[in-house]
Formats: structure tokens, C-alpha cells, sequence
């Protein structure tokens, strides 16, 4: 028993030392009992130091949703990300828009910042949106058209804001193409929001627990008489109704930043 033991004890350190064994030579010199005790002994090891501790952490949750980590992974996924719908009717060139997808830490919980827009504009009026606009042609890229227009409209500084990406455009109503930028902006206090009233009405926070409650989730389809339709979402659960283009680009966003926590499915019917 004694010889046993020194040989775990002498297999442990030198794997611990070269991360590396071939089982081969380890079952040379002992018999097939021991070898098979040793050989699981080694596996747990060697997937123990072979495991980082992002690959342990990996699991995403409301906790981590924001970290370094799910970051990283989030801009891998958002290269190949695709538009929820592009129906035919609107798949004409049109100005391109950008808006700011803020995601942020309220009262230590993850969410999401919306706006309503003012009921005194002439287009839009009353909707819930994320910020941002058409572009200008001085603004430098879309990215750049997102954080300047939510400046202009609810006074959050661009330097607040850790920006990840993009995802591709989906057309809007009015012809043009809309492209969400997502961006962390950490800890946001409402009230410190310098919001320009000709253009908003408020804006509120919807925490991301609430929008991932299957509770709070609905669907809406739509149909044009030459084309099949689509099927878009809807989330309930508080004061505003949240719908349209911007309750696609939450599903987009939930897609690629909270799988296992988000699980919401799209059925269309013909």
C-alpha cells in the first residue's frame, strides 16, 4: 500500500509539473489493477489543470453577464449574428440610423435602459426606444451616430460608455436600415440623466431578470398580402409595453449575451 501511495503521490507532482502524461509508460510498470486507478486519477487531474477558470465560470449568469469574460464571447458571436426578419417589402435602400443598446447595473442588477419618446415630435411620437437616430454625414461611423445622438438626447456622455459592437442593421418602417450598437455603461443613476424633453419623455430601466421571464413574453404576427409574414416579440411585465423594432433588437441582444438564461422561442405560423 505504501509503494502504491508514493507512486500516486510521485505521478500527481510530475503531472502538475509538465501538464502532460502518456498513460503508456505508466502502465509498463505496474499491473493492469493499478494502472486502471492510476489512469482515473490522472484524467480527474489533468481535466482540473486543463480547465481555466473562465472555462469553469462559464456558465453565464445574472452576475456575470456583464464580465470580461462574457464579453470576450459576446463580440465572437456578434460577427455572425442575423437579423431576427428582413421582409421584402422593406428591403430597399433607405438612410441608415444607428441606436444605443445601454446596458447598465441598477441598484446592482443588470438591465437595460429605454427611452420613451416625446409626444410633441411628428414621428414616433410616444414610442419606446433605444437612443439614437439617423446619421449625419460628419459623424465618423454608426458607432459614433449611436453614442452622439444618446447624448443629444438623454445627456450620457460617450467616455461612460464600453461599447462591444454592433449587430447587422434590420430595416425600419420608413425604409431605412437601423443598426444596434451595444454598449456597458455601467452604473446609471436615472435621475442624473440630462434629458433633452423636445425629443424624450422619460426613461426607464427593465431589468434583464424580468424581460428572460417567459411570464412577461408574448408574440405578435404580422402579414403582407404578397409575402408570408413574420413573427415578432413582445415584453410585458411592467408600465410600458415594449414592442416593434426595439423589442427585436432586446431578443437579438438576449440571444447573444444570456443564453441558458434567455429561452425565449420565435413560432411562426402559416
Amino acid at each position: 500500500m505504501t509503494l502504491i501511495s508514493d507512486r500516486h503521490i510521485c505521478l500527481r507532482n510530475d503531472l502538475m509539473m509538465l501538464n502532460v502524461l502518456r498513460f503508456s509508460r505508466i502502465s509498463s510498470s505496474l499491473t493492469n489493477c493499478h494502472t486502471v486507478l492510476l489512469r482515473q486519477n490522472i484524467l480527474f487531474t489533468w481535466r482540473k489543470l486543463s480547465t481555466s477558470s473562465n472555462d469553469r465560470d462559464a456558465t453565464v449568469r445574472l452576475d456575470n453577464i456583464f464580465s470580461d469574460y462574457n464579453r470576450e464571447k459576446v463580440v465572437a458571436k456578434m460577427k455572425d449574428a442575423k437579423p431576427l426578419y428582413r421582409p421584402e417589402k422593406l428591403m430597399k435602400k433607405g438612410r441608415e440610423a444607428a441606436v444605443l443598446v445601454p446596458m447598465c447595473h441598477i441598484e446592482g442588477e443588470p438591465a437595460l435602459l429605454f427611452m420613451m419618446r416625446s409626444r410633441y415630435l411628428k414621428n414616433h411620437r410616444g414610442e419606446i426606444s433605444f437612443p439614437g437616430g439617423m446619421k449625419d454625414p460628419s459623424d465618423r461611423d454608426l458607432i459614433h451616430t449611436a453614442l452622439r445622438e444618446t447624448f443629444e438626447e438623454i445627456g450620457l456622455p460617450e467616455d461612460c460608455v464600453d461599447v462591444w459592437g454592433t449587430i447587422p442593421p434590420s430595416p425600419s418602417r420608413n425604409g431605412g436600415w437601423v443598426t444596434p450598437v451595444l454598449g456597458y455603461c455601467n452604473n446609471i443613476k436615472i435621475e442624473q440623466l440630462n434629458l433633452n424633453h423636445s425629443e424624450v419623455e422619460e426613461v426607464f430601466v427593465r431589468k434583464i431578470s424580468t424581460l428572460c421571464d417567459p411570464a412577461n413574453q408574448r408574440m405578435t404576427q404580422w402579414r403582407y398580402l404578397d409575402t408570408r409574414g413574420y413573427t415578432l416579440p413582445v415584453f410585458l411585465g411592467e408600465e410600458h409595453r415594449i414592442w416593434g423594432l426595439t423589442a427585436i433588437f432586446i431578443h437579438q441582444v438576449l440571444n447573444l449575451i444570456a443564453p441558458g438564461l434567455y429561452n425565449f422561442k420565435l413560432n411562426h405560423k402559416s
